[in-house]
């Protein structure tokens, strides 16, 4: 059943299970939100503990072979490149991959099978259109337990509460359908979605996880997949 929900005086929302034809704006929203993360990375890797040391050795050691400010810069401003770069790698990589499976039929992938879903928010004023997308399936590997996954808000959305709600959906549908629990995965840069998720009762589980196959990025930067689980499924309201 859907669920509509006003968000102060704007326009009104309602979660509803994705329909055929959603898909283009499905794929627009979840990319949007992935292509909005490698700044913000960007921003979080410079203030963590081994990327200034690494700038600061660099240029140190270019200055003392050439006493020279400029030349000491060249590696500082092409290190940070490298690093603004890497961050990008690593999103734009996750999105092309994801686009190229679960989310190229989403259909296929979690309406019909069964123990999975897809949801969508969709704006019921004015402007019409999705607003945000998330999904659920069982977890491979551990029989009763329930992943959430691909929860992006429309940038134009975000902080009315969509976020909350898409969470919500997802938990009300694992408890219906006799999940003992919900695991998600996260990276340890996205400090407003951790928040979300545990103000709905999820707790970290493990995090300080390199990313797969970037283990020295994951140092540099000082991002790490994080891992949290809801649990037990069968008390509580969601909110």
């Amino acid at each position: 059943m859907a669920a509509a929900h006003k968000a102060g005086d704007g326009p009104r929302f309602t979660v509803r299970p994705f329909r055929a034809g959603d898909s283009p704006e499905a794929r627009r929203i979840f990319s949007e939100g992935q292509l909005d993360q490698p700044l913000p990375a960007f921003r979080r890797a410079l203030r963590s503990p081994a990327a200034p040391c690494l700038l600061l050795a660099a240029g140190t050691a270019v200055y003392v072979a050439s006493w020279s400010l400029a030349w000491a810069a060249l590696p500082v401003a092409a290190l940070l490149a490298l690093l603004y770069l890497a961050c990008r790698m690593f999103y734009t990589n996750y999105l092309r991959e994801t686009l190229e499976t679960d989310m190229a039929d989403i259909d296929g992938t979690y309406m019909r099978r069964p123990g999975a879903g897809f949801w969508v928010v969709e704006d019921q004023g004015g402007g019409g259109g999705l607003r945000g997308v998330v999904a659920a399936q069982e977890f491979e590997g551990q029989p009763g337990c329930c992943q959430l996954l691909r929860l992006a808000v429309d940038r134009r959305c975000r902080g009315l509460g969509l976020g909350r709600r898409l969470t919500c959906r997802v938990l009300e549908f694992a408890r219906d359908s006799d999940f003992r629990e919900c695991v998600l995965y996260t990276n340890t840069g996205q400090h407003p979605a951790i928040r979300l998720y545990q103000a709905q009762g999820f707790r970290v589980t493990r995090d300080m996880v390199p990313l797969p196959g970037l283990s020295l990025l994951s140092w540099i930067t000082h991002i790490y997949l994080c891992e949290m689980r809801f649990y037990p499924l069968n008390t509580g309201n969601y909110h």
